[in-house]
């Protein structure tokens, strides 16, 4: 029998009540030594509870710490219980230190207590994810600060919170000056302030991408032209969270387009010099009719791609957005903004932004089409791999929480709409702390890198695989109408993941419990399926358990 049934009737009370709590409570005579310590001690810091047992919690706690602690213990009663908790390193089993948050509470002069009550909470995963978000974001902040492009992040209300240097060197703002402020309020002219405010309050997901022109007003009042596209980032709940503005400053070649529409000598000379693609086609029939010796960028030969046809140089699926802005160009004098992917000599395609005009003789009969172009192709890149990194796990590449999310709401109302089934399998690697402990995390991330590989391998084309964080994973199967089905996933699941993992001259021998739900009846909502799958998951493992 272990010196924990010698307790009081009291503390045996305690004991049974501590059982329950995943974080540790201990219970501290008057002189800090350990009178009670609940079982949680064994996962989180690898000790028997009765090893414990009369051990001064001090030597327990890092040298460095000390004086902190004995600072709190010279506090009055009152000051003591009001204290904030304090952040200590506490010694493992194994000689390695956890840092833990530590609550304390003086019940020394209460008589069914008579001694200090901690509560430990393990803060050493937390702080090592916020590290793992600390770089990452450092990451996505130099890649914005370096690019050439004007880049600005607003929040879906439109305060700034980025402003790269490219937009600080255009307009004379610091980045301090505008992060926190409208951006309308302080960029935008007056007259169309109204229009961005509007726009922001109507913002959503279908109505992102976009490009578009527009003029900012810099630090001196100075007015420039800018040619914009946005692109969303989501939150949990699938609505906007950000929104990513990439955009290039226009207003030089603004002024070089209107002094081009006023003599074709002029556009000639300049075009044949300017390094963006510069082309002129009928505007009835689309065939071109002169193309800048830039095309030779592009691996064609500008005399050759005389009496081409423009759809010939244009994705398919490109054609139809280009056709419709150009349909808009005899309506008015403005020039149309289209962002559209063009054919090189080897057949690559590659993204440019192209800004046409119309040219009239001068009884106003349309006479041509002056379209210059310019390749963004890098930019493009750059914003689709910002949505990628919001988007998906950084460590696996697996869809994070926010895509998973976003993906189960979908298939859940085409379940509904086709009478369709949704399976649902939540994977947790078991005692995969014990992984970390042991052989450190660039084990564990390792071994988590091969468990996403293997969950892929494991699971059918049509079913996504995601992470949902730490060493928890998530299945989305659609159209399983049999059991078996699903059974069999999760048995494949299984043997997968519980193969060895070697790590360099380790094998890593891993576990895993898997939980499976299905959306049942068609008012089941994703937290629901979620949790009952989660749910499932805590059976199997207190089942192995046990």
């Amino acid at each position: 029998m272990g010196a924990n049934a010698q307790l009081s009737s009291h503390e045996a009370l305690l004991s049974a009540l501590f059982a329950s709590s995943a974080d540790v409570i201990a219970l501290l005579d008057a002189d800090t030594r350990v009178r009670l310590v609940s079982p949680a001690v064994t996962p989180m810091l690898g000790y028997n509870p009765d090893d414990l047992l009369d051990v001064p919690a001090i030597d327990l706690l890092h040298p460095e710490d000390l004086p902190a602690v004995f600072e709190r213990l010279a506090l009055p009663r009152d000051e003591f219980d009001a204290a904030p908790a304090l952040v200590l390193r506490v010694r493992h089993a194994n000689g390695s230190w956890r840092h833990c948050e530590v609550m304390a509470h003086d019940r020394v002069d209460d008589p069914m207590v008579r001694g200090l009550v901690l509560n430990i909470r393990d803060l050493t995963e937390r702080r090592a994810t916020a590290e793992l978000l600390r770089q990452e974001r450092d990451l996505v902040d130099a890649v914005i600060q370096a690019s050439g492009s004007l880049v600005m992040v607003t929040d879906s209300d439109g305060h700034i919170v980025r402003f790269n240097r490219a937009c600080e060197a255009l307009t004379g703002y610091c980045a301090g000056e505008v992060i926190g402020r409208l951006c309308w309020q302080v960029l935008v002219p007056p007259e169309a302030a109204a229009n961005v405010a509007r726009a922001f309050a109507h913002i959503a997901p279908d109505t992102l991408p976009f490009g578009q022109s527009g003029q900012w007003v810099t630090r001196l009042g100075e007015r420039v032209h800018i040619e914009w596209s946005g692109g969303a980032i989501l939150g949990d709940s699938g609505s906007v969270s950000h929104v990513v503005f990439s955009g290039v400053d226009v207003t030089r070649r603004r002024r070089a387009e209107e002094e081009l529409r006023q003599s074709e000598a002029r556009l000639r000379l300049l075009a044949d010099s300017a390094s963006e693609l510069v082309s002129i086609f009928a505007p009835d029939s689309g065939t071109l009719t002169y193309a800048s010796p830039s095309w030779r960028s592009l691996g064609y030969d500008p005399r050759r791609l005389v009496g081409t046809n423009v759809t010939e140089l244009t994705h398919p699926d490109d054609l139809a957005s280009a056709a419709s802005l150009y349909a808009k160009l005899p309506a008015g004098g403005d020039p149309v903004t289209i962002e559209a992917r063009i054919r090189t000599a080897e057949g690559d395609w590659r993204w440019f932004e192209a800004l046409a005009q119309l040219v009239r003789d001068e009884s106003g009969a349309a006479v041509a089409v002056h379209v210059s172009s310019r390749d963004v192709s890098r930019r493009r890149e750059t914003e689709q791999e910002l949505v990628r990194r919001a988007l998906h796990d950084p460590l696996t590449g697996l869809p994070n929480r926010a895509l998973f999310h976003d993906r189960l709401e979908t298939a859940m109302r085409r379940a509904v709409r086709q009478s369709g089934n949704v399976a649902l399998l939540f994977c947790d690697l078991d005692r995969f702390k014990l992984v970390n402990d042991t052989h450190g995390h660039p084990a564990g991330d390792a071994v988590l890198r091969e468990s996403a590989s293997r969950l892929e391998a494991a699971c059918r084309p049509e079913d996504t695989v995601a992470r949902l964080g730490g060493d928890e994973f998530v299945v989305l199967a659609e159209g399983v109408e049999d059991e078996s089905v699903t059974e069999g996933l999760a048995k494949r699941i299984v043997a997968s993941l519980e193969e060895p993992i070697r790590w360099k001259d380790v094998e890593i021998v891993s576990r895993v419990s898997v939980g499976v739900a299905t959306a049942s009846h068609p008012g089941t909502t994703v937290e629901e399926l979620l949790l009952q799958a989660d749910e499932a998951m805590y059976r199997v493992k207190r089942a192995r358990r046990s």
